[in-house]
């Protein structure tokens, strides 16, 4: 059996969030094959199972890598199988560098936003996402005790991302991993998260070798996937 971990945006689908009858077409031949199909995104799971029902990817032994790694999803048995975040002193922490650099942030509690406050960048997120948000200026409380990522966003201003991103890695090298899911997106993980981290234990669990796994992206997150997998693919963003 081989393993396909696929992220979504840029990838799977297209630029009008679309998935090609072409490319359904391989997905469906490469499962009735006796193969693994997994969806691998960054996107919150609430948001991933929209597009995964709403495409068709519910193929029996298939699953789902949301949050960049943080969760792992058994779409036949609908379960979590593995989950990993950020302690909440951290998420305060990365909450008061936001406000230092003057970015939007939010984290998580499925299958919500939470987020301190509305802005521009939060109805750009829940737009692309169709997830509802919880707006509470003391947020922490509204959180679970380790929510699976934190995200800050500048959709007009995504250089402005840079120094907050900077200061992150400075101050926690052995806690955090920060990633871009898109230019205007920057996401705080647990070191034990991650793409490429989702995929070998998914494999360790299904007793999958890595050198049946597959792998493709086309953002800086889907890059330690790509490298872990026995076949990486780095894909370029298609509309057609």
């Amino acid at each position: 059996m081989k393993i396909f971990f696929c992220d979504l945006d840029g990838t799977l689908l297209r630029s009008d969030r679309t998935i090609s009858a072409e490319t359904k077409k391989a997905i469906d031949a490469f499962v009735e094959a006796g193969n693994c199909f997994v969806i691998s995104t960054g996107r919150a799971l609430s948001s991933a199972l929209i597009l995964r029902d709403r495409y068709g990817l519910t193929y029996p032994g298939s699953y789902l890598s949301a949050f960049n790694g943080a969760i792992l999803y058994d779409n036949t048995n609908e379960c979590i199988l593995h989950q990993t975040g950020l302690p909440l002193e951290i998420v305060e922490e990365l909450a008061a560098l936001a406000d230092q650099y003057g970015l939007h942030i939010q984290s998580y509690r499925e299958p919500y936003i939470v987020s301190r406050s509305y802005c521009d960048d939060l109805a750009y997120y829940m737009m692309k996402t169709s997830m509802p948000c919880i707006i509470d200026p003391d947020f922490i409380r509204e959180l679970d005790p380790f929510p699976p990522k934190v995200l800050a966003i500048d959709i007009h201003h995504p250089e402005r991302l840079y120094p907050m991103r900077d200061e992150v890695m400075r101050r926690f090298p052995d806690q955090i991993d920060v990633v871009f899911s898109e230019p205007s997106f920057c996401e705080f993980i647990s070191k034990s998260a991650g793409k490429g981290k989702s995929l070998r234990k998914l494999c360790d669990i299904l007793q999958v070798p890595l050198e049946n796994s597959l792998a493709a992206g086309d953002d800086e997150n889907d890059i330690p996937m790509i490298l872990e997998a026995g076949t990486g693919i780095r894909s370029e963003e298609h509309t057609s």
